[in-house]
């Protein structure tokens, strides 16, 4: 049995990039796959939601992805070739009308750079995708642990309620043939009390009759056996290994409880 909520992180180094998947989900009735991506990653979105969804079948998850160099490298310097040959032009000439090398070096100075180198990163390559998706492994590990320690805190509640619920069904059977004699008492004393007012004949053939009338009436015998199915049906259903939805089957077999309880009390009260 295993929660739909958890949380699971994942990293993976290869000495040139670090990959960081943390992995979040919480109840839904569809499964739901929300992916957030540094920008120039959206090829390995399709791997990632894939992969949640090969053992997720319920539930809204959300994935987030970082991925950066830890070499130093990743970025590219690049000058802006024609427009550092035309500041180099206009710099000659500037050159000409002044009378000294230190003038010039100022001029050099105040002149704006910033156009003439650029920094751009990288283009994304398989190797940084590969420790994206080794990372994601890592992280579904680490949220599938948790979602199962969640599950077993669920089964063991569970497994107590069932107990619970049984224990008290067995209050009630043991106390039916009490009730029974309990009603034959009143019967027999609302007809000697007739009896004494209309000065009626005892007639005790008639009230074992209607005491068995009774007792078929209000049987529960029945009930508490769809009951005691229904509790060993969600008790097997918790200690199947095979990890499936259980969410739906057990919330229709509790309905079928709460309907089975409210029929004994009906008739027991």
């Amino acid at each position: 049995m295993r929660s739909m909520t958890g949380y699971g992180r994942g990293e993976h180094s290869d000495g040139c990039r670090m990959a960081v998947v943390e992995i979040r989900s919480v109840n839904s009735r569809n499964l739901e796959i929300n992916i957030k991506l540094p920008r120039g990653f959206l090829a390995v979105e399709e791997k990632i939601r894939q992969s949640v969804a090969n053992w997720a079948r319920r539930g809204k998850f959300d994935v987030y992805v970082t991925c950066s160099r830890t070499d130093g490298g990743g970025q590219t310097v690049v000058v802006n070739e024609p427009a550092a040959a035309a500041l180099g032009r206009g710099l000659a000439q500037v050159a000409g009308y002044l009378s000294g090398l230190n003038v010039f070096l100022e001029i050099c100075r105040a002149v704006d750079m910033g156009n003439l180198l650029q920094i751009e990163k990288d283009a994304v390559g398989d190797d940084d995708f590969s420790a994206i998706l080794q990372a994601l492994e890592q992280g579904l590990a680490s949220h599938r642990l948790a979602r199962d320690r969640e599950g077993l805190i669920i089964r063991q509640d569970i497994a107590c309620c069932l107990s619970n619920i049984r224990a008290e069904a067995n209050k009630i059977a043991d106390r039916l043939p009490a009730v029974a004699d309990e009603y034959e008492k009143r019967l027999r004393k609302r007809i000697m009390a007739m009896i004494e007012d209309y000065g009626l004949a005892a007639a005790e053939p008639r009230i074992i009759q209607e005491v068995a009338i009774w007792a078929e009436k209000n049987s529960i015998h029945e009930e508490m056996s769809r009951l005691g199915g229904h509790l060993e049906q969600v008790a097997l259903l918790i200690e199947e290994t095979d990890v499936q939805p259980l969410g739906k089957k057990i919330d229709f077999i509790a309905q079928e409880m709460h309907r089975e309880i409210n029929t004994i009390g009906s008739k027991v009260s």
